[in-house]
């Protein structure tokens, strides 16, 4: 899948974050972003919207969301 085809984007309320590293561990692009051991964010230039992050993300923590891409060919 190209990256133009992304649908959508992962986003970190880095203020809910417990540094657990499941998205890290579980993504399948190397996209999420470790920064001194702890997850900063993602490489949206490797992210393909899979939603792997945001579902492996602890329930009582909802770290990460999935949000609609704002560019691309299926946007809008």
């Amino acid at each position: 899948m190209a990256l133009t085809e992304r649908r959508f984007r992962p986003i970190l309320d880095a203020q809910k974050c417990i540094n657990c590293k499941l998205c890290w561990e579980n993504c399948p692009d190397s996209a999420v972003v470790l920064k001194g051991g702890l997850v900063t964010g993602f490489d949206l230039a490797r992210c393909k919207g899979c939603g792997i992050c945001a579902k492996v993300c602890p329930p009582r923590i909802v770290a990460i969301t999935m949000e609609p891409e704002l560019k691309g060919p299926f946007c809008g």
